[in-house]
């Protein structure tokens, strides 16, 4: 190997891994550029000390001015030349790695919008929960909201619903089974032939009985267990 491929194989290396992506890349081209002008005086130094070695007597020229300038001239090149190359591999790597990271991104977004509209689609697809219904009496159709229900209770052909908003239950033409059907299972139930309470409007249990406000309410055995495991 000889002095020059030393002083063109560091100065490729100083600027590729050093000069380039510290400095260059990072907008700061005034610390490049004079850092560049020591490198070369440096790189110059050991590009004679190696020659010195080699051939035991200092570089002293071909003797020719010109010869000698277009051998100057020509390092000089070269290694700017090394140095633009330096660039281009590491803008192209940083553009590939830019590209690559804007890919990921996208598929992530891409990902992302996917999995909001399958949310959106079952959110618009999930039916509302109801939270009323309507019931007859006599020759009416009265709406009752569920929130509203504190009980119901059996009365021949008819149902008794206690309401939190009036003193007097309302008697709608109704059997207890058909009463039940639409009634939202995750708040009522049905603690007796003749009773279905809603579960959050219980005041205390003691002896299978429910009290709701002054009302004691019995839990028969038929329908205990199910009682049971809805309270937990």
């Amino acid at each position: 190997m000889t002095p020059n491929h030393v002083m063109w194989l560091g100065c490729f290396y100083l600027n590729y891994m050093l000069y380039i992506p510290h400095f260059l890349l990072r907008k700061r081209i005034w610390i490049y550029l004079l850092l560049l002008v020591p490198t070369y005086v440096l790189l110059g130094n050991i590009n004679g000390y190696i020659y010195y070695v080699i051939n035991g007597e200092k570089w002293q020229g071909t003797g020719n001015e010109g010869v000698d300038t277009a051998i100057l001239l020509g390092q000089i090149l070269f290694n700017a030349m090394l140095c633009f190359a330096a660039i281009a591999i590491r803008v192209m790597q940083r553009n590939r790695y830019l590209m690559r990271q804007l890919i990921e991104a996208g598929n992530r977004m891409s990902e992302i919008d996917k999995s909001e509209t399958k949310i959106t689609e079952s959110r618009e697809s999930m039916p509302e929960e109801q939270t009323f219904m309507f019931v007859k009496c006599e020759a009416r159709q009265v709406r009752v909201n569920f929130d509203d229900i504190l009980y119901i209770s059996a009365m021949k052909d008819y149902v008794r619903i206690h309401l939190t908003s009036q003193s007097r239950p309302l008697i709608a033409l109704s059997t207890m089974k058909g009463i039940e059907e639409k009634l939202p299972k995750n708040y009522f139930c049905r603690v007796h032939r003749s009773y279905i309470v809603r579960m959050d409007k219980i005041e205390s249990i003691e002896r299978n009985r429910i009290k709701i406000g002054q009302e004691l309410i019995p839990v028969s055995e038929s329908y205990i267990g199910v009682f049971q495991q809805r309270l937990g």
